[in-house]
C-alpha cells in the first residue's frame, strides 16, 4: 500500500519493512536514528501491536517484539514519527465519480486509541481543500465505495496520508449523518438494491457534532442504565461496547473501549465541552469501584 502511495507521488512518513527475523535489523535503524518512530505490525487492526519509540528508547526491543508477535506474517513496518493533528477524512466515491468527503478531527491516548472525534476542525478553507484532495487522490484508483483515511496535517510538511482502507467507520456514520446530512449506510445500500435514496436519517443537521468514548477510573466496574444517559438533551447516540459487571482495566488498545456517545449542538463548542462534561458526570455515577 506504502509503495503505491509513493509511485502516486502521495505525501507519506518515511518507512522501512522488516521481514520476519530481522529484529536486529530494525533494533539497528531506531538506535542509529535522531527521529522518533511509530512501529507497527503489518496486518493487524484496533491499534494492537503499535507504539512509538523515541531516541534512546530502553523499551524499543519490547516493543519491536510486540509488534511482530501482534503480526500474523511476522513483519512490521517502523514508519517517521510526524508531528501535526490527525484527521479522518471518511471519502465516498459514486459509480458515476461523484465524491463526497468530510474531515473529522481526532483526539487519542497515548496508545493511539481515539477518545474522541470533531465535526469541528481548525483549519483554513485551504488547507482543508488540501487535505480533501490528498484524500480523494489515494483511493480514487479503487473505484467506487467508501473508504476510511487518516491523515496528519503538519505546519511543516502539510498533508501527510498515514492509513486508507475500503471500509466504513462507526465515526462515519454517527458525525457525518449529523454533521452533513450524509448517511454512507444509506447509500451504500441505496446503491446496491438500486432503488432511490430517501435519507431517512438525515433530517436535523447539527453545526457541531462530537462522538466521545467514556474512559472509566481504573477498576470501575458498569453497572448502570443507558437510557440515563440517552434521556440527556443534546446526546444523539449511546452505544454500550461492554454489559453490565464489566471491569475496566484501562485503554491499551481498541478493544478495551467500553462506551460511546454521540452529542451535537447548533449553538458553540463551548455548549458541547459542557454538555459532555454533563454525560460524563452521569457516566461516573454509572460506574462503581470495585476496591481491586
Amino acid at each position: 500500500m506504502r509503495m503505491r502511495w509513493h509511485e502516486m507521488g502521495i505525501n507519506i512518513p518515511d518507512f522501512y519493512s522488516f521481514e520476519n527475523g530481522k529484529i536486529e535489523d530494525a533494533i539497528r535503524l531506531v538506535g542509529q536514528s535522531k527521529k522518533n518512530w511509530i512501529v507497527k505490525p503489518v496486518d493487524n487492526a484496533a491499534k494492537r501491536g503499535i507504539s512509538k519509540i523515541v531516541p534512546k528508547d530502553p523499551n524499543s526491543l519490547e516493543k519491536i517484539i510486540e509488534a511482530y508477535d501482534s503480526s500474523a506474517q511476522k513483519r512490521i513496518i517502523l514508519e517517521e514519527e510526524i508531528f501535526g493533528d490527525l484527521y479522518f477524512v471518511p471519502t465516498f466515491i459514486f459509480p458515476s465519480g461523484e465524491v463526497n468527503t468530510a474531515i473529522i478531527a481526532q483526539q487519542f491516548n497515548e496508545n493511539f486509541v481515539q477518545l474522541q472525534f470533531d465535526s469541528h476542525v481548525n483549519l483554513s478553507p485551504s488547507e482543508q481543500e488540501e487535505i480533501r484532495a490528498e484524500a480523494v487522490k489515494a483511493v480514487k484508483p479503487f473505484g467506487a465505495g467508501a473508504y476510511h483515511t487518516e491523515v496528519i496535517y503538519s505546519k511543516e510538511k502539510g498533508c501527510v496520508l498515514i492509513e486508507t482502507s475500503p471500509r466504513v467507520s462507526y465515526a462515519t456514520v454517527a458525525i457525518s449523518r449529523i454533521a452533513n446530512g450524509f448517511d454512507p449506510i444509506e447509500r451504500l445500500l441505496s446503491l446496491a438494491s438500486g432503488t432511490r435514496y430517501f435519507g431517512f436519517f438525515t433530517k436535523h443537521i447539527k453545526a457541531y457534532v462530537r462522538l466521545v468514548h467514556y474512559v472509566p477510573v481504573a477498576n470501575a466496574v458498569f453497572n448502570g442504565d443507558i437510557s440515563d444517559i440517552s434521556d440527556i438533551e443534546g446526546v444523539d447516540e449511546v452505544t454500550p461496547v461492554v454489559k453490565p459487571g464489566h471491569t475496566f482495566k484501562g485503554m491499551r488498545d481498541n478493544s478495551d473501549r467500553v462506551l460511546y456517545y454521540v452529542i451535537s449542538s447548533n449553538e458553540s463548542v463551548e455548549h458541547l465541552d459542557a454538555l459532555q462534561l454533563r454525560v460524563n458526570n452521569r457516566l461516573n455515577e454509572l460506574y462503581s469501584s470495585s476496591g481491586n
